[in-house]
């Protein structure tokens, strides 16, 4: 009867791990220049990317410093298409891409565009489900425009990045956390940093 019950426990745990598993965790880093203001400002991001490759769900957590102030975000990508290509000698790719004028996510935003591509490669990031064929590194650019109602001020943003799959970091995600659960701790990585979590106002 004991061994029974730690062979049931077993079961139930590695049941409960596979559906939680599933995310694979990115780092990224990218340059900004923002345009308006009667100036021309630059702007290094750096975080983290958190992608469901079966669901296409995306969230971006990524920290900055502006006029002082160590800022982060935390960013549930909306109305992203994903797009699965095939290129020579059985290669795939991965697309990325967001078109809106104006933007329906957050307030203020007259225009926002988003491209990203990666070539696959086979990887395993949860051991449950073995190999994977999964985007490697993403390469992206996009592009901004955005007015303040209260400032009257508009601002326009170029953006060049890229995000590289972090396969140790995704492996142990995996073994130990729900997307929710990664999310969240990467909240507290920048806010244990001394980081200011921001929010965008969102669009009526």
């Amino acid at each position: 009867m004991h061994i029974r019950n730690i062979a049931l426990l077993l079961i139930m745990l590695s049941s409960s791990l596979s559906v939680n598993a599933g995310q694979a965790i990115y780092k990224t880093i990218s340059n900004q220049t923002q345009y308006g203001n009667g100036q021309i400002t630059k702007i290094k991001i750096q975080g983290f990317l958190v992608f469901d490759p079966d669901t296409s769900r995306i969230t971006a957590i990524a920290g900055f410093t502006t006029n002082g102030l160590k800022l982060f975000t935390v960013n549930p990508a909306m109305n992203y298409r994903v797009e699965h290509l095939t290129g020579p000698n059985g290669s795939t790719y991965t697309f990325l891409s967001k078109a809106e004028s104006p933007g329906t996510q957050y307030a203020g935003t007259l225009l926002e565009t988003v491209y990203a591509r990666s070539k696959d490669s086979w990887i395993t990031i949860d051991y449950s489900r073995g190999a994977q064929s999964l985007p490697l590194k993403f390469f992206s650019s996009s592009h901004a425009i955005i007015h303040n109602d209260q400032t009257g001020i508009t601002i326009g943003a170029e953006s060049t990045g890229s995000a590289t799959l972090d396969v140790k970091a995704s492996r142990a995600s995996n073994l130990s956390e729900s997307f929710d659960d990664a999310v969240a701790r990467l909240e507290v990585y920048f806010i244990s940093r001394g980081f200011t979590k921001f929010t965008p106002e969102p669009a009526n």
